[in-house]
């Protein structure tokens, strides 16, 4: 064994050994850690992995690595500690994050990260499995995205996905899970470099659900409804939150995040009169709306207090209108499988284009059209006449464009009711 001192707390040493194949040998550098008296000890390779075999790459190397161990050794953070594998530190990662398990990080959510950290560890696998900072650097933040958007999906949740392609909500939480792990790295001593890889922006679309399709649709809903069997009271309410949601957005032209957090409580009925407050992710509203929506939820209630007869479902309890199946939360995922079944079955033929939002479309699209002006309707959807028309102007024709994108103020407008008098005549088979 051949020893070389190349600094202060820095030497290399050649290790050489017989087996079947011959004669091996490798370089070692030999890291004096001051801060917490102990050495570490790391084999030198070159940048494809392979043990280097001469004593001058070896000292350069060496001396590379012990400049780039500085922070480690300054702060008392072990040099070992960045030496090891991926999947170990995922390990130990997905440990400490047990220990986190509680109101704030809850068991599912474990169970969750564990699953999205899997192709962070695939696809480091598949590399010359470098050290963290040189695979995230040198490889994954050129080739991971393209990479893991050829993969096929393992239908880990929905089995009818096995096989279609990842798509951008699933990719962009690995990425953050992916950041979470990177983080942890870094706060431990394992990785020195954040991971800078954006998110994927989502396709974002303003095209409302078409018009000739609309009653198709809800007649497939109901059948899908109907034909629900007895013994799977979930999947019926859980149909039934989707079907009245799409009622109501498709009538008054409410957001997704409204619907969420939609409480029996903002419900307020007086004097023959239903109002509603609404509140999104920054933004609340409160609006009155047709008797026709107010029916929409008294059904919905009714057929809540049916199917949770048996857990005794109340409104107290179980504050959130399209809340989920036996707890009170609220549904923050909704099923995008049940959506596209429903639009197909009505003839639509690219249904992941339609998410549940274009419904308001539909709404606001409509109203435009039949002569409502934009500042009407930006005032009861909560949003600005600006956006209304810069997002949907391209939806209606010029000659109704000039009539409602005109300027006008929020007194020209009082009596002449355009928006309560469409929303009277807005009936659908509903």
């Amino acid at each position: 064994m051949k020893t070389i001192r190349i600094l202060k707390n820095l030497s290399i040493r050649q290790i050489t050994w017989k087996n079947k194949s011959g004669t091996n040998d490798r370089w070692q550098a030999q890291i004096w850690q001051p801060k917490i008296k102990k050495y570490a000890w790391v084999v030198l390779k070159d940048d494809d992995g392979n043990p280097l075999s001469s004593e001058e790459s070896a000292k350069d190397k060496a001396v590379m690595l012990y400049s780039e161990y500085q922070k480690n050794l300054q702060t008392g953070m072990d040099v070992s500690r960045r030496r090891k594998n991926v999947p170990f530190l995922i390990e130990e990662f997905l440990k400490s994050k047990q220990k986190d398990i509680g109101a704030n990080f809850s068991a599912r959510r474990h169970e969750v990260l564990t699953q999205l950290l899997k192709s962070f560890e695939e696809h480091w696998s598949s590399t010359k499995k470098r050290n963290v900072d040189d695979y995230i650097q040198n490889v994954y933040e050129l080739e991971f995205r393209k990479w893991r958007r050829e993969q096929p999906r393992k239908g880990n949740r929905w089995k009818h996905a096995i096989n279609k392609p990842l798509t951008i909500n699933s990719l962009n939480s690995e990425l953050n899970a992916h950041k979470q792990f990177i983080n942890w790295c870094i706060r431990f001593g394992c990785a020195t470099r954040p991971l800078e890889l954006r998110y994927l922006d989502k396709e974002q679309t303003v095209e409302p659900f078409p018009r000739a399709n609309y009653k198709k649709l809800l007649s497939a809903i109901r059948k899908d409804i109907e034909d629900t069997k007895d013994g799977n009271a979930r999947y019926k309410w859980s149909k039934e939150n989707y079907y009245h949601a799409i009622l109501v957005m498709n009538r008054i032209g409410t957001r997704v995040a409204e619907m969420k957090n939609l409480t029996w409580e903002d419900i307020n009925r007086t004097g023959g009169r239903t109002r509603i407050k609404f509140q999104g992710k920054a933004k609340q509203r409160t609006i009155l709306v047709p008797d026709a929506v107010a029916e929409y939820f008294e059904r919905l209630r009714t057929i809540k207090k049916s199917l949770g007869s048996v857990w005794n479902w109340n409104e107290e309890d179980f504050p959130y209108v399209f809340g989920q199946w036996k707890t009170g939360n609220k549904n923050g995922h909704w099923d995008s499988t049940l959506r596209m079944k429903w639009m197909r079955a009505s003839g639509v033929k690219n249904p992941d284009s339609f998410k549940y939002g274009c419904f308001r479309h539909t709404f606001i699209t409509t109203a435009l059209n039949r002569g409502v002006n934009s500042l009407e309707i930006a005032l009861y959807c909560g949003t600005s006449q600006l956006m209304i028309e810069k997002t949907y102007q391209h939806l209606v024709s010029d000659k109704v464009a000039e009539l409602v994108f005109k300027g006008v103020d929020e007194k020209a407008l009082a009596g002449k009711g355009q928006l309560n008098k469409f929303m009277e005549d807005y009936i659908e088979d509903d």
